[in-house]
């Protein structure tokens, strides 16, 4: 296991307490129970950054015919805080459709078919 570990790993592995927590998030990862975030961008092109998730979150209620376009201006504002817009936009859609449209937005690798202009994420299938 530790022949195939970048230079620094084994001495990082010989720390104790780190071997049994390495192989645990290893197992954790290889079966798809976590998601390993590297830091800001690491994910880019895989998953939007801020200004994008912001954006088509904003067009989510408007495709479902829960918001206007004037809401999703509102929520485009420039100076606008992420945090705060997603809520609002939350309270819009309703739990459903808020988790349902996180859930494709950032599963989106087992897409079987390309995003849909005007296409709600939910209507769109997977693996």
């Amino acid at each position: 296991m530790i022949d195939d570990m970048p230079a620094a790993l084994p001495a990082i592995l010989e720390i104790p307490g780190n071997q049994a927590v390495y192989a645990s998030l290893k197992q954790l990862l290889e079966t798809g129970s976590a998601i390993a975030f590297l830091g800001a961008g690491t994910s880019v092109p895989l998953y939007p950054l801020w200004p994008e998730l912001i954006a088509n979150l904003a067009h989510e209620p408007v495709l479902r015919g829960l918001a206007t376009e004037a809401d999703e201006q509102y929520w485009l504002r420039p100076g606008a805080k992420p945090l705060q817009t997603a809520s609002q936009i939350r309270a819009k859609l309703g739990d459903a459709f808020y988790h349902t449209f996180l859930y494709e937005t950032f599963h989106r690798l087992h897409c079987l078919e390309p995003e849909l202009p005007g296409q709600p994420l939910g209507e769109r299938r997977h693996l």
